[in-house]
């Protein structure tokens, strides 16, 4: 976010430093900006003689132009959080009595193995004994 505002305020002293627009260009795609980022590596683009000599500009703009695809062909996430998804909890029945608990059927106690008969540590682990 630093860097961006520092393209601008540099830009707002120059405005035809091709240098500062490149980076703000760069800051605003690592920042998700996308269509700030795309209008300056245009500029970029326009400004220099031969647009091919700036190969950086160049895959930058085509990086850009993905990501705006993607943005595009993403579906809309309803207000959630990236990452989660909104659901809906559905009752199977729209009664409000709970059906009576089963008594649960009480299994015996498994046997503990003993530190002497295990096995070595799973793989990755190591064996520590605390004193």
């Amino acid at each position: 976010a630093e860097a961006e505002e520092d393209c601008s305020k540099a830009l707002g002293v120059n405005s035809k430093n091709t240098k500062a627009t490149y980076r703000r260009a760069m800051a605003r795609f690592e920042l998700g900006k996308f269509e700030g980022a795309k209008q300056d590596v245009e500029e970029v683009l326009k400004d220099l003689p031969d647009p091919s000599s700036n190969k950086e500009a160049v895959e930058l703009k085509e990086k850009i132009a993905k990501e705006l695809e993607k943005q595009a062909t993403k579906p809309a996430a309803n207000g959630a959080a990236p990452g989660f998804k909104r659901m809906q909890i559905v009752e199977a029945s729209d009664s409000e009595d709970e059906p009576p608990a089963k008594p649960k059927e009480i299994a015996p106690p498994a046997k503990a193995a003993s530190p002497a008969k295990a096995t070595g540590p799973a793989s990755g682990f190591k064996r520590m004994q605390i004193v």
